[in-house]
């Protein structure tokens, strides 16, 4: 027997010695990992039992917190599932992929007729419009396009086909909140204009408490994240 190997036995001779001697707060290194315990399962929250229900093994949480970083989850979106599916022979149906509409990418959710009937919607504070050289806020969804960038020139920014597609937008509660008062205004119906905004989004669509507990609970389910601006 080595000198080496008579070291090494009695090192351990000596941890397990004083593991014993403390009561077996030490333990041997595998040993140690054999009591580790597993991660205990638990059943969703009835509010993210969407999230967990998505069928398909590929999982993408898209966060958006920009107008414009809307167009380009959405425009990832649809890239996911076109390089993602023919090149690996995968259908729409073997991904879960969900787009986050979350602080100023909020507004993005809701269609063109609102934002004529309520032009608060669109404060200047909430957008970096290019097309505007004075700060002005922009009149329409499809001016956040930025002159030149892809989204401009392919434009998937159709959450309707996105949705059909099996998409699906978790969208800020407290956003909407923050919409509906604005909309609203001091004497208005808040109750009235949040359903009538709430009505008005994209197919599978899910109001979150917030966009950013959304993202969270995606992530503890096992969908991989992506940032967009």
């Amino acid at each position: 027997m080595s000198d080496r190997t008579v070291e090494r036995r009695s090192f351990l001779a000596r941890v397990a010695a004083a593991a014993s001697a403390a009561g077996g707060a030490f333990l041997l290194p595998d040993a140690a990992a054999s009591q580790v315990p597993s991660a205990p399962s638990r059943t969703p929250h009835p509010l993210d039992a969407w999230l967990a229900q998505l069928p398909g093994a590929h999982r993408l949480i898209l966060d958006a917190v920009t107008p414009f970083g809307a167009i380009e989850a959405s425009m990832f979106g649809w890239n996911f599932l076109r390089t993602s599916g023919a090149p690996y022979a995968l259908k729409d149906q073997d991904h879960a992929v969900v787009i986050t509409l979350r602080h100023n990418a909020t507004v993005m959710a809701l269609p063109q007729a609102l934002w004529d009937k309520y032009p608060a919607l669109v404060p200047a504070t909430a957008f970096d419009n290019p097309l505007a050289a004075d700060g002005a806020s922009p009149t329409s969804r499809a001016s956040i396009l930025r002159p030149g960038s892809a989204a401009s020139v392919a434009a998937p920014f159709q959450f309707d086909g996105l949705a059909k597609r099996g998409i699906h937008f978790a969208i800020c509660g407290a956003a909407m909140g923050r919409l509906t008062g604005s909309a609203a205004g001091p004497k208005g119906d808040t109750k009235a204009v949040r359903a009538e905004l709430e009505a008005s989004l994209p197919p599978n669509s899910h109001v979150m408490p917030s966009g950013i507990v959304a993202v969270q609970r995606a992530q503890e389910l096992g969908f991989s994240y992506a940032h967009t601006s």
